[in-house]
């Protein structure tokens, strides 16, 4: 079956389906533009995080029989915001990994190293003040200053930061691919429809 010459310069090609589609999914709107449920979902993942840290130190310190651990909500005081840090810089790490994607290129690799160690010194340095007011731990024991203590903190910890951050980094890169296979496939089955539709209106036409 032959389509006509107007109805085949009607129809998209294959390189021009696919090109229309993949501009249709902005990077940055796909992370800020769905902020509202981002952000919920981050607090709510961080939170869970939060829960399950603060419980096993409850349980590991009670077990030791310290005095200090004789309840769970100090803990949780404690914990929840420590781990609410994430849960603010996880939009973040999302337009990050938007804006900048992972590929065999120096700079966007560069980008994420440098965000790395930021997002790492933001949470230490939150975390240590957080850590100072609200920890159940007793008070007056550790005559570190501030600073030094931050510093210790960064260097016990600095990894697991890191881990941390690269870990949202894939997350977010495996969403987008998804998305891109989804946008692919349905561009390609608009396009069969298409050619079907023109097929069938060449056979009208003839007949």
């Amino acid at each position: 079956v032959h389509c006509s010459a107007r109805t085949l310069q009607a129809l998209p090609a294959p390189g021009e389906a696919a090109a229309l589609q993949w501009p249709a999914m902005p990077r940055q709107a796909w992370v800020w533009g769905r902020w509202t449920t981002l952000l919920p979902v981050a607090v709510a993942f961080w939170s869970l995080i939060a829960l399950m840290n603060a419980t096993q130190m409850y349980i590991g310190f009670r077990g030791e029989g310290l005095p200090f651990a004789n309840s769970l909500a100090p803990f949780l005081k404690w914990q929840e915001p420590l781990w609410l840090v994430w849960a603010l810089l996880t939009p973040v790490v999302g337009w990050l990994a938007a804006r900048y994607p992972l590929r065999v290129a120096a700079f966007p690799i560069l980008v994420h190293l440098i965000a790395g160690l930021a997002c790492a010194l933001v949470r230490s340095a939150a975390g240590e003040f957080i850590t100072i007011h609200l920890a159940p731990f007793p008070s007056g024991q550790d005559p570190r200053t501030y600073l030094e203590r931050l510093v210790g903190r960064m260097t016990s910890t600095l990894h697991i930061e890191l881990l941390v951050y690269w870990g949202l980094v894939t997350v977010f890169h495996a969403f987008d691919f998804y998305a891109k296979y989804r946008d692919r496939e349905i561009a390609a089955s608009r396009l069969e429809r298409q050619l079907v539709s023109a097929q069938l209106e060449t056979l009208r036409l003839q007949l």
